[in-house]
């Protein structure tokens, strides 16, 4: 009958569509199983990721250690080295000590040594103001011409170094150098050029304190400038520390 075609129909269709949506579901645990996969491989090269990157971060905490490591070793050693420079240059100034330099005395031509002696000599007794007979009796070991020899009509006459045997004598001779004030000539320390370059900025600073109202005990002493008994410590004493 017309009902019973309708009926067979009505479940071909039935069955149909639940035969597409089984196939549906089918291929959606299908997708659903393949996409679980991938999040678990995906997990996995996260997690193999994760552990790369812990170990690169302790690498680098190692690298970053020994980095630290060797910063602290090559300050020390950069330390180290300025201390024994500075140390250095203190033993060549104490191995000059006994020497002085005098300043625009006229050069003979081809001027010997003993001439040169001589010439120091009678500006230590005429200029200086020192007893001849004290001049006599001081020695030296050695009085020579600083430099190559100047030629021109310009030319400057070159310093004069002189190393005495006797300390006493060359202070002597230092100390008297303030009777050349108004004179062409001078005397000076003979120092390493670092400890020129440091006495350079703190001269003036000296001078500065000598001159203050009231006036400050300023004291120069090699490359350690002391004002009123204090050892100054500006910017231009600046230099290692030979106790470190």
């Amino acid at each position: 009958s017309d009902e019973s075609c309708k009926s067979c129909g009505l479940g071909k269709d039935i069955k149909g569509l639940l035969q597409k949506i089984t196939k549906q579901l089918d291929d959606l645990k299908s997708q659903v199983n393949r996409d679980a996969l991938q999040i678990v491989n995906l997990a996995k090269t996260c997690q193999h990721f994760q552990d790369e990157v812990e170990d690169l971060k302790k690498e680098l905490k190692t690298v970053s250690t020994k980095l630290k490591a060797y910063e602290d070793k090559q300050e020390k050693y950069e330390k180290d080295k300025v201390t024994t420079q500075y140390k250095q240059v203190h033993l060549e100034a104490q191995s000059r000590r006994e020497n002085l330099l005098f300043h625009n005395i006229n050069e003979q031509i081809d001027e010997k040594p003993h001439q040169t002696e001589k010439l120091v000599t009678q500006i230590l007794i005429h200029n200086c103001k020192i007893p001849e007979e004290t001049v006599r009796k001081m020695k030296f070991q050695r009085v020579h011409r600083l430099g190559r020899v100047k030629v021109g009509d310009k030319a400057k006459p070159r310093p004069i170094i002189a190393k005495f045997v006797w300390f006493k004598d060359r202070e002597r001779v230092r100390l008297s150098a303030k009777n050349l004030k108004g004179t062409l000539f001078g005397i000076s320390e003979d120092f390493p050029r670092q400890i020129r370059e440091v006495r350079k900025k703190l001269l003036p600073i000296m001078r500065a304190a000598r001159n203050a109202t009231p006036p400050k005990l300023a004291i120069l002493n090699v490359d350690q400038l002391y004002i009123d008994g204090n050892l100054y410590d500006g910017p231009e004493a600046s230099r290692p520390d030979a106790t470190a």
